[in-house]
């Protein structure tokens, strides 16, 4: 498992997989009814390129075995509070093999080590009790729900947050 920054080349494959997968994510991701095409991913590839050289955002591709299986971002980045906010998704035939794991840890590095955050949160929807494993497993703690704040299959429903102090990695 290895993350690396997206590519706009990325688009065809991250398109194909998100609509291979779209009934499950479709739960969770409220963006990914409007994802209709390669097309539609590649604007939005563009729009992360450009937000990235801005400072904005973090978005990489989670690779396996050279393959694009999904994808994990740092966003709502805070400079002052050193701060950011992650989200991901990953085809269904992975789950449960400790990908997103690995793919969390490479990014909680890039973020001590490169964008020098100290802190990381996930928000998951209550139902979400798959991400919030993988937040748990991870040493993310809860530290607070959030009432009307996820939307789920179209509902508002309470968001949990979990809270990671990220350990100093220092570059040599």
């Amino acid at each position: 498992v290895m993350i690396r920054p997206v590519k706009l080349t990325d688009a065809e494959v991250l398109y194909q997989l998100v609509d291979r997968n779209r009934a499950n994510l479709r739960i969770w991701l409220p963006w990914v009814d409007a994802m209709h095409s390669a097309q539609d991913e590649l604007n939005f590839l563009d729009y992360s390129v450009q937000k990235m050289a801005n400072g904005g955002l973090w978005m990489m591709t989670i690779l396996v075995d050279q393959q694009v299986v999904g994808m994990i971002d740092i966003h709502n980045l805070e400079p002052t509070e050193q701060s950011g906010e992650i989200g991901y998704w990953l085809t269904a035939n992975l789950r449960g093999q400790s990908v997103m794991a690995q793919a969390l840890q490479q990014l909680e590095q890039l973020a001590s080590r490169q964008l020098g955050l100290s802190q990381l949160r996930i928000i998951t929807a209550m139902t979400n009790e798959t991400s919030q494993a993988v937040a748990k497993r991870a040493g993310y703690q809860q530290i607070a729900d959030f009432e009307g704040q996820v939307t789920v299959a179209n509902v508002v429903q309470t968001g949990l947050l979990y809270v990671k102090k990220l350990a100093k990695i220092t570059t040599k």
